[in-house]
């Protein structure tokens, strides 16, 4: 099948499902971009792109933003890969989104984007890339595999381990 249809189609789902709203476990209020039942396994995130990740079970896997969120932000998801960046922002801007997963494997952070987990990612091995200016507190029950031009520390707690970055 053409990759452009089903990036179409993918986009056309994903502005139909931007209308109503949603809440997750933590509180937020967001609109909610629908997956297809996919699992997220890699996530890659541009410039001034803040990620909470969360650990749900699979019938909840999805993307969540503000609505006005949703115009400044690219979102592709090819073959459990989700791909984040940003379009049209201004100087000093930064988006939040918030990405329930299930199976994450790996997330590579590019520029001065940020990723930080909201409870522990369940995960045998995650593999965590890290840009020049991006930063990350992360805490999973798998190994933590770390790439990083800057300072990091993995601390080993009760049933997981930790990340986090130093520096600019």
């Amino acid at each position: 099948m053409n990759w452009k249809l089903v990036l179409s189609l993918f986009l056309i789902t994903a502005g139909l499902q931007g209308f109503s709203q949603y809440s997750s476990s933590s509180g937020f209020e967001g609109y909610p971009i629908v997956l297809n039942g996919n699992s997220i396994n890699y996530i890659n995130v541009s410039n001034d792109i803040d990620v909470v990740l969360e650990q749900v079970n699979a019938d909840h896997v999805s993307v969540l933003t503000k609505k006005e969120n949703l115009k400044k932000l690219q979102i592709t998801m090819i073959d459990g890969s989700l791909y984040l960046s940003t379009k049209h922002m201004a100087a000093g801007e930064r988006l939040t989104v918030y990405v329930n997963v299930e199976e994450l494997r790996a997330i590579n952070l590019d520029g001065n984007a940020f990723a930080m987990s909201r409870g522990v990612i369940k995960a045998g091995s995650l593999r965590v890339r890290l840009g020049e200016l991006a930063k990350a507190v992360i805490r999973t029950t798998g190994k933590l595999r770390v790439t990083s031009p800057k300072q990091y520390q993995v601390v080993q707690g009760e049933n997981y381990y930790a990340l986090q970055t130093f520096g600019n």
